[in-house]
């Protein structure tokens, strides 16, 4: 991924079939008028136009932290499947916009969900909202697994940074989340927690599976509630605070 973050890619009309070089790399296309729009006076491709042509091109991890970033910021997934239902890369666009959840808040947590998916354990439910048994609201998570009472995080730096408020500093936010960490086990919530080696080093399908293989805390000692019980699925937990 790394690589790709200071890479410019430009669509030209005419001429060659493209090239690359280290920042740059042009490709031959075409496009129509309703395709283009301006970013700090740069003609750029609009926000669905790019990233269907990312999606059509980039491995499946990739290409679904960039379909989940485009549903989250307010694109159809029927309109992305509409513009690359033919041609190159079709079926990988589609897998992705299949994929796609606009609840994963970041590319940290796509790539999760991408993870999860190849480890073969059920499908946890996202952003969980999380109560005590008098309804006092605990906080929210990534990833919860409901039958194993397991609650699932990606620590990135983001997380720390993009929600605080006048005068906090990440290190607030820290100590705040290790608090709420702390009730949410005193309630019986069992919390996993990965960051960004542990998605590459496949550190987190070991550790994921054993958690969830562990037996569940029984009903009857849960001292929790989630959002999924209000709605008939059943108990559940998370550590932050909802923003």
């Amino acid at each position: 991924l790394a690589p790709r973050l200071e890479e410019v890619i430009a669509v030209r009309t005419a001429g060659s079939h493209g090239a690359i070089a280290p920042n740059l790399h042009t490709r031959r296309g075409s496009y129509e008028a309703a395709d283009l729009t301006v970013v700090d006076g740069l003609p750029v491709t609009t926000l669905d136009r790019t990233v269907a042509d990312l999606i059509r091109r980039l491995p499946f991890p990739e290409a679904v932290m960039v379909a989940d970033a485009g549903v989250r910021a307010g694109l159809q997934k029927s309109a992305l499947l509409n513009r690359t239902a033919k041609g190159r890369g079709c079926r990988m666009a589609r897998a992705a916009v299949d994929f796609a959840d606009a609840r994963s808040e970041s590319a940290g947590e796509s790539l999760s969900r991408v993870r999860i998916l190849r480890t073969g354990v059920s499908a946890p439910r996202l952003q969980e909202k999380v109560f005590d048994l008098v309804g006092r609201f605990l906080g929210r998570v990534d990833f919860w697994w409901d039958e194993a009472g397991v609650a699932g995080e990606f620590d990135g730096i983001q997380k720390y940074v993009k929600f605080l408020e006048p005068g906090q500093r990440p290190e607030d936010v820290i100590r705040a989340e290790k608090r709420r960490e702390q009730e949410l086990i005193a309630a019986g919530v069992r919390v996993l927690r990965w960051g960004w080696s542990d998605l590459w080093d496949g550190t987190l399908e070991v550790r994921l599976k054993s958690m969830l293989s562990r037996t569940p805390v029984p009903n009857a000692e849960r001292a929790f509630r989630t959002s999924g019980f209000a709605e008939g699925y059943g108990t559940g937990a998370g550590p932050r605070r909802d923003r």
